[in-house]
């Protein structure tokens, strides 16, 4: 198999998956079959995992930006 991919004119050969994740996203045609849950706290940590962001640091920055949205 060969071939490549590009997003918005990019190859992503290389990139990290951080970077290519700020610019995909998936939405799923079933919001009854979510990939993680029901909690608004693992939607928000899974956005930052995907990020790259140490896991010491997602579950306190996943608790401040989740507080005060519905879950």
């Amino acid at each position: 198999m060969s071939g490549d991919i590009h997003l918005f004119g990019k190859s992503v050969i290389g990139m990290q998956l951080a970077d290519i994740s700020q610019m995909v996203g998936t939405l799923l045609q079933d919001p009854e079959r979510q990939i993680l849950g029901s909690y608004v706290l693992n939607e928000v940590a899974f956005g930052l995992e995907s990020l790259g962001i140490p896991r010491v640091e997602i579950v306190p920055r996943a608790e401040k930006h989740s507080t005060g949205l519905a879950s």
